[in-house]
């Protein structure tokens, strides 16, 4: 939710979320299969509001929410009549992301970016409150992204170059990820952060896509238990 990392691989890629949010908040149920009104889809759900901060469906397409667009904004809580979560489950079930992101209704949402996976392309949205923007991504070179609502600029530049250090290596499994993650650990700004007592990481989700095989490991790490949960998913084709 506040840090993603992609990864291409030999058989298909890793992509990594780090989700930070007050740790008061109702404790988030671990990833589970669900029925869409289309597809399938496996998401960790939060019991406030009922949405996710990311989603995986069974064709292969992954969404994954980072707070903020560009720039750092005054949340209005009042203004907003939808969670951005239910917005990811409702994406979950489309088969043109590209069309269904040109028509969904954004008005009075807060500002988010959107990950976006499938087995043909990689994509960066962003919806500032206004506009939407959609860019493809290079499939074939690493990326990592920091939310904008708590990480300044400066702070996501130091962040990129500790992520770019860090693929200069093979990574050849889950663990290496989350072994990076725990290596730059930090109070206020770390991969594993703890502000005080607001804002923590809760918990590390990393999806191993084997395109060769069509499936997906998806590892979950709840950060406050230290619980795992692990699972393989079969994709299928339309």
């Amino acid at each position: 939710m506040c840090t993603v990392i992609y990864i291409p691989t030999e058989k298909g890629a890793y992509l990594c979320s780090v989700r930070d949010e007050n740790p008061f908040r109702e404790r988030a149920l671990f990833p589970e299969e669900m029925s869409g009104e289309k597809y399938r889809f496996w998401a960790p759900i939060d019991p406030k509001a009922g949405g996710t901060w990311w989603t995986i469906n069974q064709l292969g397409n992954m969404l994954i929410l980072l707070n903020g667009a560009f720039n750092n904004h005054l949340p209005n809580t009042r203004l907003y009549r939808k969670s951005r979560g239910l917005i990811i489950k409702e994406l979950s079930q489309e088969t043109n992301l590209h069309e269904a992101w040109t028509q969904i209704n954004l008005k009075d949402i807060e500002p988010f970016t959107l990950i976006l996976k499938s087995q043909n392309e990689l994509v960066e949205c962003r919806w500032n409150g206004q506009s939407k923007f959609w860019k493809k991504i290079d499939q074939e070179q690493a990326h990592i992204w920091s939310s904008a609502t708590l990480y300044p600029l400066e702070v996501r530049r130091k962040r990129e170059l500790l992520f770019y250090d860090f693929i200069s290596k093979p990574v050849s499994k889950t663990q290496d990820i989350e072994d990076f993650l725990f290596q730059h650990s930090e109070p206020s700004n770390g991969f594993i952060m703890h502000r005080f007592e607001e804002m923590r990481s809760l918990s590390i989700s990393t999806i191993a896509f084997d395109e060769i095989a069509s499936n997906v490991e998806i590892s979950y790490h709840d950060l406050l238990d230290g619980k795992k949960n692990i699972q393989t998913i079969q994709l299928t084709t339309i």
